[in-house]
């Protein structure tokens, strides 16, 4: 479908000068939030309020260059257009994670940073997903940060020399570990300084990759965005009886799981649109996100009908018939998308780049230091 190419706005600044504006402009936004809009009824008035700084947020990666700076546009697409957005919009209606009693520091680095803080204790019964659970401290996603950063390296070498005689599967699952370590390092890295410096606990970034045995491939941030405020709600005396309300509905939980995943899938299709500047309308990772809602829904259905015949498939079996489905899907929906519009060798080369300039000092530094032992003579 022909469509319009994303605007581009160039400046004769620097990245790093425009990265910074980014981060002033977000202290901004947190003092705005917690002094102004926080004092606003919930609802509508405080979508109005934040609208100027929501608009940031979504044209923000248009001044940068999806050619020269690939790596800044990708993430200022996940964390600003995407989380940032989608926390602030959470907020207005009084929902996780962010919350009023934050500080100021506490808020802007949870709005300019990929993060999502743990929400407080609550006595809801029935299964939370891993709301409850803790990324750890900041000395544990520092050695899960250094991991991450040796497998990007492994992965990413790999790709660049390799890809085109590696088997299609096995490309594939090198791309999806870049995928994983990259989002891992520009999260991890900067839990690791919030959680230390700020006291700020937050929840684990993603589950193992190589584990699933579900077909929810990307159910973890859904489950973060849509982290209940009901102890939010408690303290102001809004829902005293919030505990007592019936369950969900069928239809209403279907058009959440639903609405979850297409809204993923849309934000990755921009995401895809911007870096390639396409004039064309894509649709392959919009419907492949969006499907893992249905397959969740088969997949819960399926569950239940072995479990009345007494049948439980072991988890082996399960991870592997997960892997093999969203193989399937991702052939050509996903990575096959990746291949065909430049996006994977674009992120990959970009990223190499990055690895091979911060080779050369440290190579010199080691061998300075092997020398200075007397482990290495110089020739």
């Amino acid at each position: 479908m022909d469509f319009v190419r994303p605007p581009a706005f160039q400046t004769e600044t620097s990245s790093a000068f425009r990265i910074a504006v980014l981060v002033i402009v977000h202290i901004i936004f947190a003092i705005w939030l917690k002094y102004i809009v926080a004092r606003l009824p919930l609802g509508t008035l405080r979508v109005v309020a934040v609208l100027p700084f929501l608009a940031v947020d979504v044209v923000c990666p248009c001044f940068f260059d999806k050619d020269t700076e690939p790596l800044q546009v990708f993430c200022l697409i996940f964390i600003l257009t995407w989380h940032c957005t989608f926390k602030v919009l959470a907020f207005c209606w009084g929902r996780a994670p962010l919350r009023e009693s934050m500080t100021v520091a506490q808020i802007a680095a949870t709005l300019s940073l990929p993060l999502f803080p743990k929400p407080l204790s609550r006595t809801k019964s029935g299964p939370e997903g891993r709301l409850q659970d803790s990324a750890g401290s900041g000395a544990a996603l520092a050695v899960r940060l250094l991991g991450k950063l040796a497998l990007t390296v492994l992965v990413v070498l790999l790709y660049e020399q390799y890809r085109e005689t590696m088997p299609l599967v096995l490309k594939h699952y090198v791309l999806a570990f870049v995928i994983y370590a990259m989002s891992g390092i520009i999260m991890d890295g900067p839990a690791a300084v919030v959680v230390e410096a700020l006291g700020l606990e937050v929840l684990p970034t993603f589950d193992q990759p190589w584990m699933p045995a579900s077909g929810g491939f990307h159910v973890d941030g859904e489950r973060q965005q849509n982290a209940s405020a009901q102890q939010q709600q408690q303290q102001k005396g809004i829902v005293q009886q919030q505990q007592k309300q019936p369950r969900p509905s069928l239809l209403r939980r279907q058009l959440g799981l639903n609405a979850a995943f297409f809204v993923s899938g849309v934000f990755h299709e921009h995401m895809a649109w911007l870096l390639t500047g396409s004039n064309k309308l894509g649709w392959k990772w919009t419907f492949f996100f969006w499907v893992q809602a249905p397959l969740m829904s088969l997949e819960a259905l399926g569950s239940r009908l072995l479990l009345r015949a007494g049948v439980q498939l072991p988890r082996p079996l399960t991870i592997l018939l997960t892997h093999v489905v969203l193989q399937a899907l991702a052939l050509d929906l996903f990575f096959g998308h990746m291949e065909e519009q430049g996006v994977s060798q674009k992120i990959v080369i970009a990223i190499a780049r990055c690895i091979h300039a911060a080779r050369r000092p440290l190579q010199s530094a080691a061998v300075g230091w092997l020398e200075a032992a007397g482990l290495l003579t110089s020739s």
